[in-house]
């Protein structure tokens, strides 16, 4: 699997939740959706009953890797491979907290940056 590293994820990162191991507030709000002319889709492509496991990396704790389920994994996999170019986004609530444009298929893994300057937000 190709993860993606992915540089534009703003939260205060303050706690994280037991259930998704997501820092709040995104804990039970998570969602990834499809990123298409300036918004995200109403349907979501995972959510946070989709996560499996979150997990930070050694060296840079500002970076989380997140797991998906094999159900999701296989969703994300297959809408990811038909859709590179294309942009996704995670959704806290109505807040959009991270963007990234698909460089190649993935589903099982996938990496965010926590820690970047709010003027890179969107």
């Amino acid at each position: 699997m190709r993860v993606i590293a992915i540089a534009l994820f703003a939260l205060f990162v303050h706690t994280a939740n037991a259930e998704t191991g997501l820092p709040a507030p995104c804990d039970s709000d998570f969602a990834l959706h499809h990123y298409v002319d300036g918004h995200a889709a109403e349907e979501a492509l995972v959510d946070a009953g989709d996560i499996q496991r979150v997990s930070e990396r050694a060296e840079d704790s500002s970076r989380l890797m997140i797991a998906l389920t094999p159900a999701a994994a296989d969703r994300m996999k297959s809408f990811t491979g038909q859709n590179i170019g294309e942009e996704i986004v995670v959704t806290c609530g109505d807040e959009t907290v991270w963007k990234a444009r698909i460089a190649a298929a993935f589903g099982e893994r996938f990496e965010i940056q926590l820690r970047m300057a709010s003027a890179d937000r969107d």
